[in-house]
């Protein structure tokens, strides 16, 4: 009997430390933040979530980051990025622009990226 109760308990463990949505570990979705409209109002004039556009696809954008934190602050000041970092500087030299710096919060930009993931 004790052997069913402790392989339900690990069986518990392991799911809720299974983490295969593709948001960075320890991020917490808000479920109240309109992720779909954000995207509309903020991201896709140049942004698709399944392919690149104007911009590159935003479907994985946090795992292609080397760093989770230039990311952020790309978004927010993508020039000030581009100088220090290479994959900005990258993204600069392919698209041949530079987005327009955004003021969404940590966690409206990770609403976004959840929502282009799960598209």
């Amino acid at each position: 009997m004790m052997r069913f109760f402790y392989s339900i308990a690990i069986s518990v463990v392991m799911i809720s430390c299974n983490n295969s949505s593709g948001k960075q570990a320890g991020n917490k979705i808000n479920p109240n933040i309109d992720a779909a409209g954000l995207y509309s109002m903020h991201c896709a004039s140049c942004h698709k979530c399944d392919i690149d556009f104007t911009g590159p696809s935003l479907k994985g954008a946090a795992d292609r980051w080397k760093d989770p934190e230039l990311m952020y602050e790309f978004i927010r000041n993508p020039i000030s990025v581009i100088q220090k970092d290479s994959y900005a500087a990258e993204l600069q030299k392919k698209y041949k622009t530079v987005m327009i710096p955004s003021m969404l919060s940590r966690e409206e930009i990770d609403a976004v990226l959840d929502y282009c993931n799960n598209q």
